[in-house]
């Protein structure tokens, strides 16, 4: 993973299943997170977890070159589309801001 800019917004999210709904998490991740690469950001690594009691199930490493691309995608129609998708299958995210150091 390089991440060169120290002004990029680097993230670290954290995904929690809603339960038996793993298959879900990783098909909504999968659609949308390929439209980062259209607003500037990269997925650098995707983990799947264990799932043990109250782990996440899956870990991802993202960075957007400034805020502006960040939002872009967090506002993007095309993910809209699919909150059904998300809120069906993830309990619960929990979202890391780091900068490269």
């Amino acid at each position: 993973m390089v991440v060169r800019e120290r002004s990029c917004v680097v993230l670290c999210v954290l995904l929690w299943e809603r339960e038996g709904h793993l298959g879900g998490v990783i098909a909504y991740e999968a659609g949308v997170l390929p439209l980062m690469a259209e607003l500037g950001g990269s997925v650098h690594r995707r983990f799947q977890s264990q799932g043990g009691t109250d782990e996440s199930v899956e870990i991802q490493v993202l960075s957007f070159p400034a805020e502006e691309n960040l939002t872009a995608y967090m506002n993007d129609e095309r993910r809209s589309t699919v909150t059904w998708q998300r809120d069906r299958s993830v309990a619960r995210t929990q979202v890391l801001r780091g900068t490269v150091i």
